[in-house]
């Protein structure tokens, strides 16, 4: 029932770096900079030399939407949720970060009788590209934890990932050995395109399946999902429009509960 997609790449990241240039003190009688009478270039090239970028980055987010759609599903009964990462990468391509949203599994307006408020998430991995090549690819690992739900409900797990880009389009796969409360194996396949559109928008289409050993205990059968959503950032603010669906009828989702109907997702997001 659950990750995210949430992609993580090295393109969303708070860059910061130092640099300094030092020049000899002067001797008495000579002019300030030795470049004014030998190798002037030499200084004023070092001078307005681009600082290094640093071997680290960091960066965080925020976001605010009225529903949690994870893999078409809602994670929050349909209802708003406050959602925020933090994030760091390596120069090589390594990363790792954090991300967290609150959650309702239940229909039960005292917060969820499984004790299940918040989903934290860990992950880790490394992405590049091909050579000089556009073809870029990503590979980590995703865990979901749960604090604070109940330990008989077993909703912690893991997922390995793998995946290419080239130009708009990406591909992924996602593995898990053992699923969202104990539901056996399950995998994850994510088609999507972001395209450029004028005036700065930029438009999202996908569509994901999933499938899972258990479909009795996950309480739902294999299914498809499908969102396609437009974007813009406004103000240093992001904004997302989004249309959101499974191809699962009322009856087929977790005893018959609208989370899998088709909706429509705003959300406003903002990169620290």
């Amino acid at each position: 029932m659950k990750n995210f997609i949430r992609n993580v790449t090295a393109s969303g990241l708070l860059v910061c770096s130092l640099g300094a240039v030092a020049v000899d003190e002067p001797e008495s009688g000579t002019p300030a900079l030795r470049g004014e009478v030998d190798g002037q270039g030499a200084i004023v090239a070092e001078a307005n030399a681009e600082p290094p970028t640093p071997d680290l980055t960091f960066s965080g987010n925020v976001a605010l939407t009225n529903d949690y759609a994870f893999r078409g599903i809602s994670q929050t009964d349909e209802n708003p949720a406050i959602q925020g990462g933090f994030n760091v990468n390596h120069v090589s391509g390594f990363y790792a970060g954090t991300w967290a949203s609150n959650v309702d599994f239940n229909e039960d307006e005292s917060g969820g009788l499984d004790g299940a408020t918040l989903e934290l998430d860990v992950f880790g991995g490394f992405a590049s590209k091909f050579g000089s090549s556009e073809l870029g690819y990503d590979v980590g690992v995703l865990g979901y934890l749960y604090p604070g739900a109940d330990e008989d409900r077993n909703y912690d797990y893991a997922e390995v990932y793998a995946g290419l880009t080239y130009n708009m389009f990406t591909v992924k796969y996602y593995y898990s050995p053992e699923f969202f409360a104990e539901t056996g194996t399950a995998h994850y396949i994510d088609l999507t395109a972001n395209v450029p559109l004028p005036n700065d928008f930029g438009l999202l289409v996908h569509v994901g399946h999933q499938a899972v050993e258990d479909n009795t205990l996950f309480g739902a059968p294999d299914y498809t999902d499908y969102r396609i959503g437009v974007n813009k950032k406004v103000a240093g603010f992001g904004l997302d429009l989004s249309y959101v669906d499974s191809n699962l009828d009322e009856g087929e989702c977790f005893g018959g509960l609208d989370w899998c109907d088709a909706r429509v997702v705003f959300t406003v997001s903002r990169s620290l």
